[in-house]
């Protein structure tokens, strides 16, 4: 008997995973563009941490989650995910893609913070 590990975990949403292509502008390397590496793909998105630095003024507030995705893929250093609401999620690490007794999970921390 097999498990729908995708169904276990409720990956119930969706994102594009978003590479990022470089180019020199003249001042050095920098993103220029994005190209979907994987569109739709489920996953599941929790909050995991919101770490508040009251050093700056104001105080600056980041909030990280785990994406489980549905699927192994390769994922690069730069991509980020874009969730179905816009929501943009940057690449912090991935792991687990080489386990079969569980999702991968990429966590994220939300580019809008």
């Amino acid at each position: 008997m097999t498990r729908e590990l995708s169904v276990a975990y409720g990956c119930l949403d969706r994102v594009d995973v978003e590479r990022a292509v470089w180019g020199d502008l003249g001042s050095g390397p920098e993103i220029v563009d994005w190209v979907y590496a994987f569109t739709a793909l489920p996953v599941k998105i929790q909050p995991e941490e919101i770490v508040v630095d009251d050093s700056l003024d104001p105080p600056v507030t980041k909030s990280f989650f785990h994406i489980h995705l549905s699927e192994s893929i390769l994922l690069e250093p730069d991509d980020r995910l874009v969730a179905e609401d816009g929501t943009v999620y940057l690449l912090q690490s991935y792991e687990g893609a080489e386990r079969i007794d569980r999702l991968p999970v990429a966590k994220v921390l939300r580019k809008d913070d």
